[in-house]
């Protein structure tokens, strides 16, 4: 029998400061792509196999989709059991995508071989929060906790386990060793702190931790930050609840710090870091924001130092939250308890609960223009006194990014400061829309905002020039894959336009209301609605202007063909 390892660890790299230590952190793609490699150097069957799938227009760049045509498909010509070792996964910020994929390959591990002879193992490690959020397979699978005394709850707990697995073990060992390594990082750039940080004050901080990193690097954060000796033995002896209160009290001098402007374009900025589908860069978020505010900013300087509570950033500009506690602590809302410190950044008289409501019942009375003419946004701000540092819950981060997807694509002017955003729009906003219209029964988005999105949106699948800005060559592969052999897209987006709030964006347009109830109705095939993107790009190509890739030709008839309810592969 053959037995084959394949393994992904997280790593660090080190550089001459604190601010260069960065967690790296791998992708389920990356493990995806490394199995192919070996397995393809294993065995030439498998090598040629994959050297045919990659050439087919089967697109492969996303992880469920490596693991779906480039191992399942190909696991005829596989032999043995497969040991998949996924060490420091972590999927934040992936859209749980990381998360199905990861499912995907421990329901198959915990399956019986099937004909093809092959067995999967699976091994992943995370932390208790990461791996709690991974999709549960229907036989349940074996879990060990390592240091923490209270295991969250999530699907890969009680499953009936051995009773010396489900009890929590304290790896000491580990727990001192990383604690150590991190300490020494720290005062490496720090000298002065070498002094505080005696080894009896780290015998109290690895106790302290319990085993779990995510506190110690929180501990590790507040150190940095720290100006006396007294600060630093606070903060080693602080308990969890200490601690939150700690990054409150920090979240809380932040806001204080900040005028009402900075703290718009703050909040502005979490919106995308927390709401895109991929790792959002210090360039990508500078193009998001110029969408909204219209000049550019010294992005990387502000996330570095004016948000170092807030946000990090890795060696290639990445920008990721320095913590889950952190997200939860911008979410809170005024229910929790009036004395809390969040609670303490807004008037006591009126809170932004009831603030809220008003401005979203004026939102809805008024149209956009004298919205905006009134400066009903201003109003609402100085009744809180200022704007305040906050995050909204997932489904308005959501529906926020795709309907300024939608906004920046229905721009045709050619601004090379929105570049980087309108390619994001341009392959992710029908995926925004599909989570959107998913969580339409328990989330209501504002109905200006949804009659503003909608009409826009048609304008994206109706107007040639509109349809260029998003169906472009840059992307070409990328969109004719989605939009040619994946279903999961045209049923949103008919969903949408039959809201009745959708609708009526764009009523008042005679002409593509005709045309949106035409291509939605149920008696006609639902590639109806990309009718008018294939003809747009059938003309590229027989005009001969703007391009000579046959793509154009191949995706344009690939659309005629689900039109016409054939199958073709190309």
């Amino acid at each position: 029998m053959h037995l084959i390892m394949s393994s992904l660890f997280f790593r660090r790299s080190t550089g001459p400061d604190l601010d260069q230590v960065r967690f790296i952190w791998p992708t389920t793609t990356t493990a995806m792509t490394k199995m192919s490699l070996w397995n393809a150097a294993l065995g030439r069957s498998y090598a040629t196999a994959v050297a045919n799938a990659c050439g087919q227009p089967v697109n492969v760049a996303r992880a469920g989709d490596r693991w779906k045509y480039l191992m399942l498909g190909l696991s005829s010509h596989m032999k043995g059991t497969y040991f998949i070792c996924i060490d420091g996964f972590d999927s934040r910020g992936q859209l749980n995508k990381d998360d199905a994929t990861i499912a995907a390959i421990a329901q198959r591990a915990v399956a019986k071989a099937d004909s093809s002879g092959i067995s999967i193992r699976l091994f992943l490690s995370g932390t208790p929060e990461t791996i709690a959020r991974v999709p549960q397979p229907a036989e349940g699978v074996h879990t060990i906790t390592l240091g923490a005394s209270n295991p969250p709850q999530g699907p890969f707990n009680d499953r009936g386990d051995d009773e010396s697995l489900s009890q929590p073990l304290l790896n000491t060992s580990d727990s001192e060793a990383v604690t150590r390594y991190r300490i020494t990082e720290l005062c490496k750039a720090e000298p002065d702190l070498t002094e505080f940080l005696t080894d009896p004050n780290i015998k109290l901080l690895i106790e302290g931790i319990r085993g779990n990193y995510n506190h110690l690097e929180a501990k590790i954060t507040e150190i940095n930050s720290c100006e006396t000796e007294r600060q630093v033995q606070d903060v080693i002896k602080n308990t969890t609840v200490d601690l939150d209160r700690v990054q409150k009290n920090r979240l809380k001098a932040l806001d204080i710090s900040l005028s009402t402007d900075q703290v718009k374009k703050l909040n502005e900025l979490l919106v995308w870091v927390a709401g895109v589908s991929n790792g959002p860069t210090i360039k990508f978020l500078q193009s998001a924001l110029y969408l909204k505010f219209r000049e550019n900013f010294r992005l990387e300087s502000e996330v570095r130092n004016t948000y170092l509570a807030l946000l990090k950033t890795d060696e290639d500009g990445v920008v990721t939250f320095k913590s889950d506690e952190l997200i939860k602590i911008l979410r809170e809302n005024d229910s929790q308890d009036p004395g809390s410190d969040v609670a303490d950044l807004y008037t006591q008289e009126i809170t932004p609960a009831e603030i809220g409501l008003c401005r979203r019942f004026i939102k809805n009375a008024c149209d956009t223009v004298d919205y905006t003419r009134f400066k009903f946004d201003d109003f609402f701000d100085n009744m809180v006194h200022k704007a305040h540092i906050h995050l909204c819950d997932e489904n308005s981060v959501n529906f926020t990014v795709f309907c300024s997807c939608i906004k920046v694509l229905s721009e045709t002017g050619n601004d090379t400061n929105l570049e980087k955003l309108c390619n994001y729009a341009s392959i992710w906003f029908y995926e925004h829309l599909k989570t959107l219209v998913e969580n339409f029964e328990t989330f209501e988005p504002s109905r200006q905002s949804l009659s503003a999105t909608g009409r826009e949106l048609v304008n994206l699948f109706y107007d040639a020039e509109l349809i260029d800005v998003w169906f472009s060559k840059t992307n070409l592969g990328c969109l004719k894959y989605d939009w040619l052999y994946r279903d999961e897209f045209i049923d949103p987006l008919t969903k949408f336009w039959k809201n009745p709030h959708v609708a009526k964006g764009y009523a008042k347009d005679i002409e593509k209301t005709s045309w949106v109830k035409k291509v939605t109705a149920e008696s006609v095939n639902k590639y109806m609605i990309l009718e008018r993107v294939a003809t747009r790009l059938a003309q590229h190509w027989f005009s001969c202007t703007g391009t000579m890739d046959d793509q154009y030709l191949w995706t344009s008839f690939g659309l005629v063909a689900k039109v016409s309810c054939a199958f073709l592969s190309f």
